[in-house]
């Protein structure tokens, strides 16, 4: 019963933590510090999820940066924006097997629709459309449903 109760007491405790970090997003926008909060922000979220893994240290990726935090504030309804910081969190690097910077994914229903490596410009446009495009859909067949 002890083991039980201590395995209870864990759970709650991450779970919290989770919480504490997805739940703190400002509007649609979230940063991953750990596997965990990935989860729950981008692999579980109803709407598509652009994850753009950056540097801190990388000029060309916080002009890049501020352009897709623009995109994600005049487009909340459909789609979450999710910052990966790799200076300040350097083994996500590994665990997501980035291997430039920047490297920018859009995952809807917990999988994978496209990445863009590199800072081409043209292609944070695609990405942010398609995240776009899925979440407009996605709420349109929702509507229907209702």
């Amino acid at each position: 019963m002890l083991n039980f109760l201590k395995a209870g007491a864990i759970l709650i405790a991450v779970s919290s933590m989770i919480c504490v970090d997805v739940c703190s997003a400002k509007n649609n926008i979230v940063d991953i510090s750990r596997m965990g909060v990935f989860t729950a922000a981008v692999l579980r979220n109803q709407k598509p999820v652009v994850v753009y893994f950056t540097k801190t240290s990388c000029h060309q990726c916080r002009n890049i940066l501020k352009d897709l935090e623009d995109i994600a504030r005049a487009n909340d309804e459909d789609m979450y924006l999710a910052r990966v910081d790799l200076d300040e969190y350097p083994t996500l690097r590994n665990e997501f097997g980035i291997i430039n910077i920047p490297t920018t994914r859009t995952y809807f229903n917990g999988k994978l629709l496209r990445e863009v490596r590199g800072p081409l410009s043209g292609g944070i446009r695609a990405i942010t459309n398609i995240a776009i495009k899925e979440g407009k859909e996605a709420a349109a067949a929702k509507k229907q449903k209702q």
